[in-house]
């Protein structure tokens, strides 16, 4: 049976009303099971052709339902997975297969379920808001303050992407780490103090190259070598 009208209105405007969580994801569950028992949810895809006479109000609110659905599934994959792992550590990536996706979107999502606890998530905010102050360079408190922020002025996820880009672009390197690289940009710097000695400059003078990625600023200097 197809969701009333009413029913989807309530769904739209469910923040204004005094709805438990545990209440609102059953009643989201309840009307996707609905919409798959009348036939107009598969698993190819939605057919709204048999709701010709679709109000533009029950448009939108069909909006919020899978707009919401969406995030709450991707928050649930995420934790499966981890529980998962946790519990029957290797194999959880086999159970995982049935998921049809792609061992990057798996390790995505339990990536960002990992870093922002279930008490720590927004209801109010999107799964990709969660995601742009998941990263590692930013601290727990830091994701508070941002998620705060982003609740209180309305960014959107693209804002929140920006305001968490410019905080990890301000962050101090932790520590160097030698990597592989290292010889790499030796050679360069060396190949550029003979080049600039070559022209003339003096042979104690100090190159510095600075290597910078998202909350990274790595700086090499090296004099003669």
């Amino acid at each position: 049976m197809w969701p009333c009208a009413n029913e989807l209105a309530r769904l739209a405007h469910q923040r204004r009303e005094p709805v438990s969580a545990a209440t609102a994801v059953a009643l989201r569950a309840e009307m996707l099971v609905r919409l798959e028992e009348a036939g107009a949810l598969t698993a190819t895809g939605l057919d709204l052709s048999a709701r010709p006479k679709m109000s533009f109000e029950q448009y939108r609110a069909l909006g919020v339902l899978l707009g919401r659905a969406t995030a709450a599934i991707r928050w649930a994959v995420g934790d499966w997975i981890a529980f998962g792992e946790e519990r029957f550590g290797e194999l959880a990536a086999e159970a995982s297969e049935a998921l049809g996706i792609s061992p990057e979107g798996r390790m995505e999502l339990v990536r960002v379920a990992r870093a922002i606890p279930r008490h720590r998530r927004r209801a109010s905010l999107s799964w990709t808001h969660h995601r742009a102050v998941a990263r590692r360079s930013i601290t727990p408190a830091q994701r508070e303050e941002l998620l705060d922020r982003a609740e209180r002025d309305g960014w959107n996820a693209r804002a929140m992407e920006a305001a968490a880009r410019e905080l990890c672009d301000r962050l101090p390197l932790p520590g160097k780490v030698r990597t592989d690289c290292d010889a790499i940009l030796d050679e360069l710097l060396a190949k550029g103090h003979r080049e600039l000695v070559a022209c003339g400059y003096d042979a104690e003078i100090k190159l510095e190259l600075i290597v910078r990625a998202p909350g990274i600023e790595y700086v090499i200097e090296r004099g003669a070598p």
